[in-house]
């Protein structure tokens, strides 16, 4: 198919304020301390979009019966693009309203061991986003689609800007109240405990109590052992919350023709509309968190840690995904019964059986997938363990300070449990199931290796001080993973692609002057690693994990006032 490609080169403006008042105050009372603290802070910023076009201003230059007239077929640099060239605006803003006040004392009451500690609290706060996009954008000024095969289509599923999709404003507010408590409990000579208990009442998601329990035993200097127990949850961030209708382009493989076709068809991946919404039934994730561990200091400076943890996470906060949303289609049709022609309500497919396949005379025709509905859901049970490992070691010389770091976080399990649609998926997917060999089921059972679900990542800090010199290294290796959303038949067999291990080191050099300004002259990924070729997004790389930013250098100057 023939592209038009624009010449003009585009280009961003960014401007951002943040403005931030804190007042605290501290006293004491008897036996307790208090402190309290009012904040205020907002945050804003203006990007303006230069070099992008209107497709309505371009529908005007193509109809043009002048010279003026815009030719897409006559190459490059041979049109002014300027009569359809226009700026694009984008507005956000956040802001934050906090009140806390905290009271302490050492000594509530006194056991044989010590003195029991305590400390009560309390605190508001009110938080509140704006998003607001260019009038092309967000459906002010819309385009409708004059001729073809999408005549009449329209905002929200398209925008007046070339290659920018319709996107809404959307803006949301919060207000949280939260009641806490802690203890410090000296069991023993050598044994210290900690109770902790918070209560959070939030004006959206309703309100949750959680609690933590903690233990540490230390029989010599040298070793320590610790254990913690502790429930959590976690908001769902406000956008989840009140983002507006949202249509994204992505090209993912219809299962459908997949499975009418097998591998005789070619075409069976291609491009979609992905529409999500923000979902204001959102409840917050909650989870239970449990870690035993032990702390060694063989020697002075330095320090051993080694910590296995487990997180239980319910109600966990996702989608169900466009690949398991056009399964769960799939299984539907092939299935048979009242919903054989309609599928997956979720899945909106062209009301024009596709040519692609031919299709059985037991199966509905069905035509290709126009929009995926991907909605943001609290999802069933996740289970994620692990064990951290960590080295820290320093020491003073004649030559300078010398600092190191290692930690690997290492992951044994990372599961999530199927239930509802996911779990009909997976059982359907199992051997001699409908779906069997067409595609696993994608973000449920075991996800550890899957999808940017790495299962070691190890950091490194490395560093040298002398007078006002100092030297730092750092380094980031991610193990390598399976990507399931990519398939090739090597051999006859269907194998995930391999997204491959990347490391990266970055190097800083500074220097501090008398009067306090530090300079620092920083060398990220001094080695120029590129990441890892990924087929999940149009950035080729797996962006939630890696960076393709090649080795990149930036100047650091500091000076506190």
């Amino acid at each position: 198919k023939a592209r038009n490609r624009f010449d003009t080169p585009r280009g961003y403006d960014s401007h951002r304020t943040t403005l931030r008042l804190l007042q605290g105050l501290r006293g004491s009372m008897g036996d307790w301390d208090w402190d309290a603290a009012v904040l205020w802070s907002q945050a804003k910023s203006k990007q303006n979009n230069s070099g992008r076009q209107s497709l309505n201003l371009l529908n005007e230059a193509l109809a043009l019966s002048t010279p003026d007239a815009y030719n897409p077929f006559c190459g490059p640099n041979c049109n002014d693009e300027s009569p359809f060239t226009i700026d694009i605006v984008r507005g956000n803003s956040t802001s934050l309203y906090m009140f806390d006040f905290k009271a302490s004392t050492p000594e509530l009451f006194d056991l044989p061991a010590g003195p029991v500690g305590m400390l009560v609290g309390f605190e508001s706060r009110k938080e509140s986003y704006q998003d607001m996009r260019d009038p092309r954008i967000n459906g002010q000024i819309t385009y409708t689609v004059p001729a073809g095969p999408k005549t009449g289509e329209t905002f929200p599923i398209i925008s007046d800007i070339v290659n920018s999709s319709a996107t809404p404003d959307s803006s949301g507010s919060r207000t949280t109240y939260s009641l806490f408590s802690e203890l410090a409990i000296p069991v023993h000579e050598t044994v210290d405990a900690q109770l902790a208990i918070r209560h959070e009442d939030s004006s959206d998601y309703g309100d949750a109590t959680v609690g933590k329990f903690a233990i540490g035993w230390q029989p010599i200097d040298q070793v320590k052992l610790r254990y913690s127990a502790s429930e959590t949850f976690r908001a769902p961030a406000l956008i989840l919350v009140n983002e507006g209708f949202l249509g994204r382009s992505s090209s993912t493989t219809d299962h459908l023709l997949r499975y009418v076709a097998g591998d005789n068809i070619d075409d069976d991946n291609y491009s979609m509309q992905r529409v999500t919404e923000g979902n204001p039934g959102l409840q917050p994730e909650l989870g239970e968190n449990e870690s035993i561990g032990i702390v060694l200091e063989p020697i002075n400076n330095l320090i051993i840690t080694m910590d296995k943890w487990s997180i239980e996470t319910e109600d966990t906060v996702g989608i169900f995904g466009m690949t398991n949303a056009i399964l769960l289609d799939t299984l539907i049709r092939i299935e048979g019964g009242a919903s054989e022609c309609t599928g997956n309500p979720n899945v909106i497919r062209n009301s024009v059986p596709s040519e692609a396949v031919t299709w059985p005379s037991n199966l509905c025709p069905a035509g290709l997938v126009q929009q995926v509905l991907d909605y943001y859901v609290n999802t069933d049970t996740r289970l994620i363990e692990g064990m951290d490992t960590s080295i820290i070691y320093s020491i003073d010389t004649d030559y300078g300070d010398f600092g190191l770091k290692l930690v690997n976080v290492h992951y044994d399990t990372k599961n999530q449990e199927a239930g509802g649609d996911a779990l009909l998926l997976s059982q359907a997917g199992q051997p001699g199931g409908l779906l069997d060999g067409l595609a696993p089921v994608r973000g449920v059972d075991n996800l550890l290796g899957l999808n940017g679900s790495i299962e070691d990542k190890y950091t490194m800090k490395m560093s040298w001080r002398k007078g006002p010199y100092e030297v730092l290294l750092s380094g980031t290796h991610w193990d390598e993973f399976y990507e399931s959303a990519h398939v090739e038949t090597i051999d006859g067999v269907r194998e995930m692609w391999v997204v491959d291990a990347m490391s990266m080191l970055n190097l800083t050099l500074g220097y501090k002057f008398k009067n306090d300004l530090r300079v620092r002259l920083q060398v990220k990924n001094i080695e120029d690693e590129r990441a890892p070729l990924a087929d999940e997004t149009f950035s080729m790389y797996w962006g939630d994990l890696h960076t393709d930013f090649g080795r990149n250098y930036n100047i650091e100057f500091y000076k506190k006032f």
